[in-house]
């Protein structure tokens, strides 16, 4: 588990007094389909707030929103430890994998100028840059690359090339997309394990979008449930693990599987169809997929209410 600093419950009013970003109300749209509406997150610092959710909840878009690269409405605000509002947080961004010619001559010393320099590549001097460069992929333990082909580095390798990259300059939160989904998991854990590094050296503040709820119980101090463009849970990690609230959370852990001969989980199986993005309905996004339908959830699209501890979840019927 991630080094827990300034911990704070999102529905307390401390939140407002310790350093965090807020996102608020964000919404965005692809023509007529609806990407994701109303999101509403705080993303404590110093810890790592884990994104997770089916493929086409919106969680990829929703990082590119943040970044700026998707036009969307709502606001994002940083909040520093004294509680001043400074206006947008510094971010840095991990792809899942960086899209280029494997068969390019271009260098990790090449790429670092053609990303950091003010001036095209062919203007800025290497010179005063390397020792820039080095002191950038040392914090990675990653320095003996920077003359290497891009195209020749393995995939750990690349990741950390992207994480030295995105701590220039050093961000106040740090988007991560499935960093780590793409490597073997000898590799994964040495990633994984360097981002804790960094995060306990540095007090870096992670979104982190994974997939594998293992990894996601093993390093996340928060963790948020996308639904179809919805936030329909969030919560710490370890109440979140012990005590979902929401129907498809709970059917979403049902698949984790748990190391003990003398206990068997009951796997929840979901049925139904995912309604369309372009038209959703009225009601709870869930609903047609949810074995504790009601009329009612057809009808009125549940809010997230705190159910106690700072648990947040969207559902009519919690707790009846």
């Amino acid at each position: 588990m991630f080094k827990r600093k300034y911990h704070h419950n999102a529905s307390s009013e401390d939140c407002n007094k310790l350093c965090c970003t807020k996102i608020e109300n964000f919404s965005a749209h692809a023509g007529d389909t609806e990407i994701f509406t109303d999101v509403n997150m705080h993303i404590h610092c110093g810890q790592l707030t884990a994104l997770i959710g089916p493929n086409g909840a919106g969680k990829s878009t929703l990082l590119k929103c943040i970044l700026g690269q998707v036009p969307h409405s709502g606001n994002l605000h940083y909040v520093d430890a004294k509680g001043k509002h400074t206006g947008n947080p510094i971010i840095g961004y991990v792809p899942q994998y960086l899209r280029f010619d494997r068969t390019s001559p271009t260098s990790v010393m090449d790429f670092f100028a053609a990303c950091l320099s003010k001036y095209p590549v062919w203007l800025c001097s290497m010179k005063k840059l390397r020792p820039k460069v080095l002191e950038s992929l040392r914090r990675v333990k990653a320095e003996h690359l920077i003359d290497r082909r891009l195209g020749a580095l393995s995939g750990g390798e690349m990741q950390r090339v992207l994480l030295s990259l995105a701590l220039n300059p050093m961000p106040d939160l740090l988007l991560l997309d499935e960093p780590v989904s793409a490597l073997d998991v000898s590799i994964q854990a040495q990633v994984l394990n360097l981002m804790e590094e960094l995060q306990q050296r540095f007090g870096l503040t992670y979104l982190f979008i994974s997939h594998d709820l293992s990894v996601v119980k093993h390093i996340s101090d928060q963790i948020a449930v996308m639904y179809l463009g919805q936030i329909v849970e969030t919560a710490s990690s370890k109440e979140l693990f012990a005590r979902p609230l929401h129907p498809y959370t709970q059917a979403l852990l049902s698949a984790v599987p748990i190391p003990s001969i003398d206990y068997q989980q009951e796997r929840i199986v979901l049925e139904g169809d995912v309604p369309s993005p372009i038209n959703p309905g009225k009601g709870c996004r869930f609903a047609g997929r949810c074995r504790y339908c009601q009329e009612k959830c057809r009808q009125e699209a549940p809010v997230l209410k705190d159910q106690g501890n700072g648990h947040m979840a969207a559902c009519h019927f919690i707790g009846q």
